[in-house]
């Protein structure tokens, strides 16, 4: 597991283990670099990888993003479990 403070760290850490990451899991909202901005830099260092975001926020917010990913979720932080087990 790699962890990252923000979402420039985890570009780099993206770049620096370029195809070795099976899931990035972020949040939609963070301080410089977001969690749809991250996506978009760090694609090709992800090859295959899903992509999960976690978030306060709608999903219809950032489902533009979502739509040109080609493996992505999303789960809202203030999910019930009853609630994700029926995605």
């Amino acid at each position: 597991m790699l962890e990252a403070a923000d979402g420039e760290e985890a570009r780099e850490i993206a770049e620096a283990n370029a195809s070795q990451i099976d899931l990035l899991i972020s949040d939609v909202i963070m301080p410089g670099l977001d969690g749809p901005g991250l996506l978009k830099k760090a694609r090709q260092d992800l090859g295959n990888a899903a992509v999960m975001f976690i978030s306060g926020y709608a999903e219809a917010e950032f489902s533009e993003v979502l739509k040109a990913s080609r493996a992505s979720a999303s789960c809202p932080s203030r999910s019930t479990s009853r609630a994700w087990r029926r995605r």
